[in-house]
């Protein structure tokens, strides 16, 4: 069943993922609504299941880890055994991205590492528990993502289309009193700075210069909503794009950011030319779109391959 948002809910998830840690009484200056108001809507679209959490983007490569994803297509897997294999990825501390998939593999992962000896070890220890139920894995390395905020649910045009970048960057200084900061606001981002200050064993002035200088470093990026958009009737599609001319990368990738309905433009080594990730509601508005793309450029892609993420277990930019 597909939950319908109001007008004034559609507006507010908009706000917050432009900014997550607006306090409530900006958004409700913005949406010209009682405070009251904004803080029973929250409230509400949690219970519903609509959103997830507030998560912060971090820059990650700013700390001195490298992001590697893997796809791993199953075999002699049964439906327990798929989930017993991701719940040890969804609990694994350096994984922050994990996600079913349909299309040509089965499970989609993302991790963080410092050396190849922490991935060496990371590594053995998934084959030797699991190796049997790979038929096939790929490695890629993630160079940037750029990530876009959510307005294809409302209906006015002319809205601000902010994108957030992550990936190869020159590192910072990070202490453990920032690390500490950031494990508590990771998934918890309207964390209060009082909370942060508490749960950190800082003073409340601290807590706040530290994050603003987190901010200012670009080792936090934004704050945004994890959204269940499947609930709102969407679903992520995930294209690679395979290029006659490489030189072209970039006049693709621009069209792409066109779409209201784009969420993700991931640049990585070791797989297609161009990768974009879209939320849709069905095969016929993706198609409508993958045909665009090649009216565009029909010299220009020898072909994309697509797959579709039915489920997003985990999001969490702190290793």
């Amino acid at each position: 069943m597909v939950y319908k948002l109001d007008n004034k809910s559609k507006k507010l998830l908009y706000e917050l993922d432009l900014n997550a840690r607006q306090p409530s009484s900006s958004l409700a200056k913005k949406l010209r609504v009682p405070k009251s108001l904004i803080t029973y809507k929250i409230s509400k679209l949690k219970k519903e299941g609509i959103i997830k959490n507030f998560y912060t983007l971090i820059d990650t490569y700013k700390m001195g880890y490298i992001s590697v994803r893997i796809y791993i297509t199953f075999q002699y897997a049964s439906e327990e055994k798929r989930k017993e294999i991701a719940n040890y990825f969804i609990r694994n501390e350096n994984t922050w991205w994990v996600s079913s998939t349909d299309g040509w593999f089965d499970l989609a992962v993302i991790f963080w590492i410092k050396n190849m000896a922490d991935f060496t070890t990371f590594w053995n220890d998934i084959l030797e528990r699991y190796r049997n139920y790979f038929e096939n894995y790929l490695f890629t390395i993630y160079l940037r993502l750029e990530n876009f905020n959510y307005v294809y649910f409302l209906d006015e045009k002319n809205l601000e289309r902010k994108s957030f970048s992550i990936g190869c960057a020159e590192q910072v200084e990070v202490d453990k009193t920032d690390m500490k900061i950031l494990k508590v606001i990771s998934n918890n981002a309207r964390a209060p700075l009082v909370e942060i200050a508490k749960r950190c064993g800082i003073s409340f002035p601290t807590a706040k210069q530290r994050l603003k200088k987190l901010e200012k470093s670009g080792v936090i990026v934004g704050y945004r909503v994890d959204l269940n958009f499947r609930k709102l009737g969407y679903e992520q599609y995930k294209v690679d794009i395979f290029l006659k001319d490489y030189k072209r990368k970039e006049e693709i990738a621009n069209f792409a950011r066109r779409s209201r309905n784009l969420v993700y433009i991931d640049y990585s080594a070791g797989m297609s030319d161009v990768e974009v990730e879209y939320h849709f509601k069905d095969r016929n508005e993706f198609y409508k779109e993958m045909s665009s793309l090649l009216k565009k450029f029909p010299e220009d892609i020898k072909r994309y391959k697509y797959v579709i993420f039915p489920e997003i277990y985990k999001i969490d930019f702190v290793p």
